[in-house]
């Protein structure tokens, strides 16, 4: 037998072991892949639900009864329904985070508004870009019902937001991966 035939056969061996679950040793008998005690044969096994099904659940109560959905990371309620007020009156996303105080309440942040437009699979993502604690005027968007408002504590400290003022991101871009 020659070698290249020899690693033919042994790398056979192999496939058949990995692509089949057979084991060839003894004593070896493929385990499931799926241990026991994790799926429904263990009693007391219930599935945790679907996160994106509940928040478009949410959403499509928030269409009906002309309100929002405001999420805030690190929240332990989860999302909330928040009511917009009648026909002919606007919020924005800076009276939302005034009205509800998470401006006072987590300092710098971050904020996303998730619309979902008509007869669109994806929802369009529009980021909120922020002058220290207060919503720049051109994303101070107007909420609409069955928008999801995202916010979070910005992770960036004070001395990086002073260098992004200092040296331009973009400049980092081709020095730093």
């Amino acid at each position: 037998m020659s070698r290249l035939s020899g690693y033919l056969l042994v790398a056979t061996v192999i496939s058949v072991q990995f692509c089949t679950g057979c084991s060839l040793l003894p004593g070896g008998a493929s385990k499931s892949v799926v241990d026991t005690a994790t799926t429904g044969d263990a009693p007391g096994f219930v599935l945790k639900p679907n996160r994106d099904a509940a928040m478009l659940s949410k959403v499509e109560q928030a269409k009906d009864e002309n309100a929002i959905v405001l999420h805030v990371s690190g929240d332990s309620g989860g999302p909330r329904t928040l009511p917009l007020p009648p026909e002919g009156q606007s919020v924005s996303v800076g009276d939302l985070l005034q009205q509800t105080g998470l401006g006072d309440r987590l300092g710098a942040m971050q904020a996303r508004v998730h619309r979902q437009e008509h007869g669109q699979p994806e929802s369009v993502r529009m980021d909120v870009l922020f002058n220290g604690k207060t919503v720049r005027p051109e994303t101070d968007y107007a909420l609409r019902p069955g928008d999801v408002v995202q916010v979070r504590r910005d992770p960036n400290n004070a001395l990086s937001r002073f260098m992004d003022g200092i040296i331009p991101g973009n400049a980092l871009k081709g020095v730093m991966p």
